[in-house]
């Protein structure tokens, strides 16, 4: 039995929370934007979720797209050997899902 297709998270005003956030890789936050973290069954143009989304400024993220997801976040985060690439990706959608939720009771709370 194949799994249910997701049902997609489209928060734009989620989105725009990014801009002028520090960048996770370099503290920069000259043009940064909310980055999707494309890897797994979810992902293309039309099923990318909001709740996986991480600040990166212009220069990350032009380079997340040139280089592809895991060779760009293996180079920002190795320590050491990770061979688990997978593991790796599903940490950094962990990451994300939860300041999602996090910013989700910010702005339930009006706590803007």
């Amino acid at each position: 039995m194949q799994n249910p297709k997701p049902t997609r998270i489209d928060d734009k005003a989620y989105r725009a929370s990014f801009n002028g956030q520090a960048c996770i890789v370099c503290g920069s936050n000259y043009g940064t934007v909310g980055a999707h973290i494309r890897y797994g069954p979810e992902t293309g143009m039309t099923t990318k979720q909001d709740d996986q989304i991480l600040p990166l400024c212009s220069g990350h993220h032009a380079a997340q797209h040139e280089r592809g997801e895991i060779p760009f976040w293996r180079d920002v985060f190795t320590v050491g050997h990770i061979s688990a690439n997978h593991l790796m990706m599903e940490a950094l959608k962990a990451l994300a899902r939860e300041r999602y939720k996090k910013w989700l009771r910010n702005e339930t709370d009006g706590n803007r």
